[in-house]
């Protein structure tokens, strides 16, 4: 849909480009007078529509046309016989890949809620089977967006709106992959594209009031001044009886008007008729052969990974990143060193990976247990604690102790894990008693008048 002109588009998009530079585009006659009106039937159809868009389907031998509101057409190139589809969206462009199939391909510009796409819409089932979302490659910005759409060689090109430009899309997949883009008219000011046509090795851009006809190398080899008003959509029809003429369609997006220009000269520019040229090599390789192109791969040299992966900042290096750490992505298969893939650790300050964790509810060393006390005949020693020096380290690491029966005792530390040493050997309801001797580690355990000094990070008698 045609939102600003053309002059309001250089000002806002191009304001380095001077006047001049539309007046330095050479524009060639119109080359045909003889005109009809053919959007009558369509009217009839779907009274108010909005021609946006337009294709010739030689498989049907039809003209397909598209409307703002989300209507699909097809009609006879008298503009008789017209059936009508109601797909949905804001459709700027038609174009078919293979005349003998069911599928047309649609441009959808998009909507505030809904980005640009490009919908394979089934005739004969009336539903859409595949879309591909363009909206990063084309968003819709000042309501200008993606509004040309043709076929050629395995590839899709794309009319961007908003820049001029015409985009060289693979859909082979079931993203949308950029191959290249041309600039098109928009070296010389012209942004205002609003329909894309593709016939024996050239495209035909149609800008306001201008239509270039462009390689497949993105070289404009001419312009015409196209008569009429609002133009958005162009369709060149059969070459019937080899005359290197063809009907050529134009709809008019304000009038409602579909006209056809009869005997458009298709090579009458270029002599001899053009050769097609190579068609585009993409330039997104899947150079690791893990399935994802290069373009979407955020490492395409290492087939482990493909996307950005979540990892969580691990201050005490113990493999556990911090519960409260938020995500950090990187690249890479295997957590960066000072990073974890797991964030559980409430104590991210103390190396305890393995360790139970007393009322954080949490099964920290993996037994289908959660919150138990920890014992050094199952777990061995605490990984962090176990290692300081327990004459010199303050007894401020060891926040509570208790007595148990049968000579047990109970220690309690920093990280509120909860460690469970035998004292004494023996059966007794008889408690142990505890005390911390103070400014070390080391713990006094006294059971039936026997005593014995342990050291408070391990267990293990003085």
């Amino acid at each position: 849909m045609k939102i600003l002109s053309k002059v309001l588009f250089a000002v806002l998009l191009f304001s380095s480009i001077s006047a001049t530079a539309f007046a330095a585009l050479t524009l060639t006659a119109w080359p045909t007078t003889s005109t009809v009106d053919i959007s009558a039937g369509a009217q009839t159809a779907y009274p108010g529509l909005e021609p946006s868009g337009l294709a010739w389907h030689s498989g049907l031998n039809k003209l397909l046309l598209v409307g703002d509101e989300g209507q699909l057409l097809t009609m006879n190139t008298d503009g008789s016989s017209v059936t009508l589809y109601q797909v949905g969206g804001d459709l700027e462009d038609v174009t078919v890949v293979d005349p003998a199939s069911n599928f047309v391909y649609l441009a959808d510009e998009g909507s505030a809620t809904v980005g640009a796409r490009i919908l394979k819409y089934d005739l004969s089932t009336r539903t859409v089977a595949q879309i591909w979302d363009v909206s990063g490659l084309m968003p819709e910005l000042n309501g200008l967006g993606m509004e040309g759409l043709t076929y050629a060689d395995g590839y899709f090109y794309a009319g961007y709106q908003y820049n001029g430009k015409i985009y060289v899309l693979d859909l082979s997949g079931t993203t949308a992959v950029k191959v290249k883009d041309f600039a098109g008219l928009s070296g010389s000011g012209y942004t205002d594209l609003s329909g894309l046509h593709y016939r024996d090795g050239y495209l035909y851009a149609l800008y306001s009031n201008v239509m270039a006809i462009i390689d497949m190398n993105g070289e404009v080899k001419m312009t015409y001044s196209v008569v009429g008003t609002d133009q958005e959509g162009l369709a060149l029809g059969a070459d019937g009886n080899g005359d290197g003429d063809a009907d050529m369609f134009i709809a008019e997006d304000s009038t409602g008007k579909v006209y056809d220009y009869d005997n458009f000269p298709i090579y009458g520019w270029v002599a001899p008729a053009p050769t097609p040229e190579p068609t585009p090599v993409p330039v997104d390789p899947d150079a690791d052969g893990d399935g994802v192109l290069a373009s979407l791969d955020c490492n395409d040299s290492d087939p482990k990974v493909s996307s950005l992966q979540n990892y969580y900042v691990d201050a005490d290096l113990d493999g556990n990143g911090s519960s409260t750490a938020t995500a950090t992505q990187f690249c890479s298969a295997t957590a960066p060193s000072g990073y974890s893939a797991i964030h559980t650790d409430k104590y991210d300050t103390i190396s305890n990976a393995g360790v139970e964790v007393s009322n954080d509810g949490v099964d920290n060393d993996g037994d289908g247990v959660v919150d138990e006390h920890n014992t050094v005949a199952l777990n061995g020693y605490h990984p962090y604690f176990s290692t300081l020096d327990v004459n010199s380290s303050s007894s401020k690491k060891i926040i509570g102790y208790w007595g148990l029966k049968n000579g047990e005792i109970g220690v309690r530390y920093a990280d509120w894990s909860v460690y469970r040493y035998q004292a004494f050997v023996g059966k007794t309801n008889t408690a142990t008693k505890v005390s911390l001797v103070s400014g070390t580690g080391y713990l006094k355990v006294t059971l039936s008048g026997k005593s014995v000094t342990l050291n408070g990070y391990t267990g293990v008698a003085k």
